[in-house]
């Protein structure tokens, strides 16, 4: 056997670097008091993590019961590189795991104010679904984790218990009555936040203007502010799931909202414009 001697200089080192780099994986946020739950990896599940001068910090994950045992984790562009199986041998045997959707999704009452200036969005969020299961104890969406998560009600209005991975951007929610196969329950959250929409790209090209003699080219102008699905601006399910959804917006009345659907209503409320 060899032994190795650690320096009171390597336990500060290690601790220092288990403190910075602990919470992106296999750890989950308690809502009760913010404080992170950790879970040792199971099996040949594995994390590493590795810096580059111009690259930034990449995290590869393996999980080999995933379909996708291989992720690829950019922290500097805040992107998955790339998810694939590698290729195993004929002879061994290999367990996946399958789940079918545990609910389905009815429809979504959103309800948020705006503030253009400061990116600062307040919501509230009332997601009706139907249970697929015999039991369904919890359900999870994608959320943005810039956005803080106020309260979150039942149907009955009992406050519910959650917990979030803001590494993967899911909320996960727990019923106090399970509901039973074919039960339809709803869920309110509200929440607030800043989010600064992401750059937006055009593939179209800016050509030149001719007004009677006079040749110009102008160049192409956003001033507009674009959320789309992706910013998980509300709580929204991980899956493909379709359904309808009615939104409510307020913003400041110098701004216009811009949304698919029929609009059935537009007023001013306190110098605030409601769509």
């Amino acid at each position: 056997s060899q032994r190795v001697y650690v320096t009171k200089e390597d336990i500060a080192e290690a601790q220092a670097l288990f403190a910075e780099h602990y919470r992106r994986s296999f750890t989950i946020e308690n809502s009760l008091n913010g404080e992170l739950l950790s879970f040792l990896p199971q099996g040949q599940e594995a994390v590493f993590e590795f810096e580059g001068n111009r690259i930034g910090v990449y995290t590869y994950i393996y999980s080999p019961f995933n379909v996708e045992e291989v992720n690829l984790y950019q922290w500097k562009d805040d992107k998955i590189i790339c998810m694939y199986s590698p290729q195993g041998d004929d002879q061994e045997r290999r367990m996946f795991l399958s789940f079918g959707r545990l609910s389905d999704i009815k429809n979504y009452q959103v309800d948020i104010a705006f503030e253009p200036k400061d990116f600062y969005l307040s919501g509230k969020a009332i997601i009706r679904l139907n249970s697929k299961v015999m039991s369904l104890d919890g359900i999870k969406f994608k959320f943005n984790p810039a956005l803080e998560i106020l309260r979150i009600y039942d149907s009955e209005k009992r406050e519910l218990f959650y917990t979030q991975d803001r590494f993967r951007k899911f909320v996960y929610i727990y019923f106090v009555e399970p509901p039973s196969k074919g039960e339809e329950i709803s869920i309110e959250v509200f929440y607030r936040g800043k989010i600064i929409p992401p750059w937006q790209t055009a593939d179209v090209i800016a050509g030149p203007q001719v007004i009677d003699d006079l040749f110009t080219k102008t160049p192409i102008r956003y001033e507009s502010y674009l959320y789309t699905q992706s910013a998980y601006w509300y709580p929204s399910p991980p899956n493909d799931d379709y359904f309808q959804a009615r939104l409510k917006i307020i913003c400041p009345p110098d701004y216009t909202c811009v949304a698919n659907g029929k609009m059935i209503e537009k007023s001013t409320f306190n110098g605030m414009e409601r769509v």
